[in-house]
């Protein structure tokens, strides 16, 4: 079964730009954007600021022909019509590294993006030294190579969410449509790490998008960096022996990994 969304974010991770050029794109395209379409900006911002604008000005009778002259000034400005859509494009660039960025990672390559999840292993806070010796923490990774093809048991991922009372409500639910909805896709009990990948993306794109603030690209990167992470953490959970699994879950470790991803 072919995984459009995962297909297509891992073939730009491998083909396309590094995450710093990938920032300058978007800087750069809002730039673009905003010099073509510089005329229904203007207008659009004529639009919205109008009642504030002659609110303002405060002469009832000639308050409309000042505020359209100042916006026509405005429009018909040159300078203007190039710093107005440089500071946006500046400021995609900005918001899309500050978006990009993690502590001790390069934004050469997305190698090196992706280096500290691996590295860190359990990204979440655990206290090692009050668990029993039952396995080797050190081995469990959220972010090891995943076969998107393989596949787990509904009833075993809605368990991890349903029986940790650390799981703040929201990332319960969240998580619970994650798996429900991969499920009744793929019309299965038992859903690939992919399908529950590509639900995981859409749900957390959609949660993300209700604020307005952040734009496709930016939106993107985070929803999909989530997904990648929620997959890979349900992938290692489902395959832990129960003792094991158990005490990862007494510790706080899963539900801190739930509530950071989806909270």
């Amino acid at each position: 079964m072919s995984n459009s969304i995962s297909d297509a974010y891992y073939w730009y991770k491998n083909h396309g730009p590094s995450p710093w050029l990938t920032a300058g794109l978007l800087g750069l395209g809002t730039y673009g954007l905003g010099r073509l379409a510089w005329g229904p900006l203007v207008e659009t911002a004529r639009s919205l600021g109008r009642p504030i604008a002659t609110r303002l000005i405060g002469d009832s009778k000639n308050a409309d022909a000042i505020y359209n002259q100042a916006v026509d000034s405005f429009k018909e400005d040159a300078g203007k019509k190039r710093l107005v859509p440089a500071l946006l494009g500046a400021g995609t660039l900005a918001a899309a590294l500050y978006l990009m960025y993690k502590p001790g990672a390069g934004l050469g390559s997305w190698r090196e993006w992706d280096a500290p999840i691996a590295a860190t292993h359990v990204p979440y806070s655990l206290n090692r030294n009050a668990l029993p010796k039952t396995a080797s923490f050190d081995d469990i990774s959220y972010d090891g190579p995943l076969d998107w093809q393989k596949q787990i048991s509904q009833t075993q991922a809605q368990n991890l969410f349903n029986t940790d009372p650390g799981i703040p409500n929201d990332a319960r639910l969240t998580g619970l449509s994650i798996v429900n909805s991969a499920a009744l896709n793929q019309h299965t009990t038992s859903p690939t790490l992919g399908g529950i990948f590509d639900s995981a993306v859409q749900k957390i794109d959609r949660k993300l998008s209700f604020g307005g603030l952040l734009e496709t690209g930016a939106r993107a990167v985070i929803s999909n960096s989530a997904a990648r992470l929620l997959t890979g953490a349900l992938d290692t959970m489902v395959g832990l022996d129960p003792r094991t699994k158990q005490n990862i879950i007494d510790a706080g470790t899963w539900a801190g990994t739930v509530s950071s991803i989806l909270g």
